[in-house]
């Protein structure tokens, strides 16, 4: 038997603008210690028209490598994987098996980047997590809205539908220019036309 997936239809796109616009990345990147290959090139800004339609073919991608990645690494705290106390790595693309929630997102970031996805669509956000910790998730932008990657759930999903408190994400996918939230009610809602 073979189950079909469908591209979910929606009528409402997310297109909202940035609260703030910082060139400061999260502590990870800006240590220094981002360890992924074609990391460092900065996305160009496009409009939504350029992102890519949500087909069956994308939505199938999507779930295909988000359970592929979640399967293949489990997950560690840096300091548990590599003895360090922060490091954003590839470590599928490196031969290991252990990593924390921004190595998930860089290997699907690489995983998608690979299979055609635009790197305009691609961004990692940074979170809060209901039990208050600090989460990377990554957003794929599409026509149709925003999709989050996690390693906390099987599920690929509209940003909107998480539980997540959102403070900042990459500038239309560069991974120098960040964006972040200001702390009042609607501030989810500046980050997925982050400068747009």
């Amino acid at each position: 038997m073979s189950l079909q997936i469908s591209a979910p239809s929606l009528t409402e796109t997310s297109s909202i603008a940035p609260a703030v616009v910082s060139a400061l990345p999260p502590a990870g990147e800006a240590a220094g210690v981002l360890q992924t290959s074609g990391s460092a090139a900065a996305a160009p800004q496009s409009p939504r028209e350029s992102l890519p339609v949500l087909s069956n073919e994308l939505w199938a991608s999507l779930n295909r490598v988000n359970a592929s990645v979640n399967r293949a690494i489990v997950r560690r705290t840096d300091l548990e994987a590599y003895g360090v106390d922060e490091i954003w790595n590839t470590p599928i693309e490196l031969g290991l098996k252990y990593g924390d929630c921004e190595d998930y997102v860089l290997e699907k970031r690489r995983a998608l980047l690979a299979a055609g996805v635009p790197r305009e669509a691609l961004s990692i956000a940074v979170v809060t997590t209901a039990r208050g910790e600090s989460h990377a998730v990554l957003l794929v932008e599409t026509q149709s809205g925003a999709y989050v990657l996690d390693n906390l759930s099987p599920w690929v999903m509209p940003w909107a539908s998480t539980a997540y408190v959102w403070r900042e994400r990459q500038v239309a996918g560069s991974s120098q220019h960040w964006a972040w939230a200001e702390p009042t009610p609607a501030a989810a809602s500046f980050l997925l036309a982050a400068a747009r």
